[in-house]
């Protein structure tokens, strides 16, 4: 069933629509992380459960962006920027405030992978029609490269721990801004398993019961293994179910200033306000 064909009456969401509903979503999330422990436990249990719905969300939203951009090269570029910008904001953070909870969220990690993917993916569609062989090839290789980076970062952020034990919080913060700056597709926001999600998002947005099946086989697997709550990431499906495949009013650039705002006035918020009642 194609997404934006003969669309019945009910499939009311546009693209902007989904997003904001993301948005909503993506505060309940984070309320709940930063406002869920020992003197900042204001939070509802509720709000973290609902806020598992987010990340399926934006992987969705972004599949479809990728789909209509005008420019995927500038698409990554942005990702990346935004990684690192976010990475080095997360050292700082929480080498200044010295808070209980690190800072390692980075969902424009996630983001970056995926779309790093799509555009193989459909670089080794275009050669198969091709046919060149030696294309063909090459093209199944570069899908393994990040695979291959990945890994190699990992062993030597390994060894790096291991010289580095004594080392002040500044010398280590700056160790960590430059060993992070390296996306890491083990190491991202949600891990190899929301990439997949955003990937297959675009891969099937033709068939919107291939992309609910696919969020509904996450949520059953994340029970099953005892994932807390993730598996309430099932109630994406509902939104999804009712996009209309229009992308709605524009809202330009808005995630990547959105989304490092609400993360970071809420850590500041866990922060300090336990100093209120000193």
């Amino acid at each position: 069933m194609k997404t934006e064909a003969n669309n019945p009456a009910w499939r009311i969401l546009s693209g902007t629509q989904v997003k904001i509903l993301g948005v909503a979503l993506m505060a309940a999330y984070y309320t709940h992380k930063f406002f869920s422990s020992g003197i900042n436990a204001l939070a509802p249990a509720w709000l973290g459960m609902i806020g598992q719905a987010y990340p399926a969300l934006f992987l969705f939203t972004a599949s479809e962006g990728l789909f209509y951009t005008h420019s995927r090269k500038r698409y990554v570029i942005q990702l990346l920027i935004g990684y690192e910008i976010m990475n080095l904001l997360n050292v700082l953070a929480s080498s200044v405030m010295l808070s209980e909870i690190m800072l390692f969220d980075n969902a424009f990690g996630t983001l970056f992978f995926m779309s790093v993917y799509v555009i193989l993916i459909d670089r080794l569609k275009e050669e198969l029609k091709e046919g060149n062989r030696r294309r063909i090839a090459t093209a199944v290789l570069l899908l393994a490269v990040p695979v291959l980076i990945s890994a190699v970062s990992i062993v030597f952020q390994e060894f790096i721990a291991l010289l580095t034990r004594g080392l002040s919080i500044t010398s280590l913060s700056i160790l960590m801004v430059a060993i992070l700056a390296v996306p890491n597709l083990f190491l991202v926001d949600g891990g190899i398993a929301m990439v997949g999600l955003g990937v297959i998002f675009y891969c099937a947005r033709n068939w919107r019961f291939v992309q609910i099946a696919v969020i509904v086989s996450l949520s059953i697997a994340s029970f099953a293994i005892g994932d807390g709550w993730r598996w309430m990431m099932v109630f994406a499906a509902v939104p999804i179910f009712l996009y209309n495949g229009k992308r709605g009013a524009e809202i330009k650039h808005f995630f990547y200033i959105y989304y490092p705002a609400l993360v970071y006035a809420l850590y500041f918020l866990a922060w300090f306000l336990p100093k209120l009642g000193h």
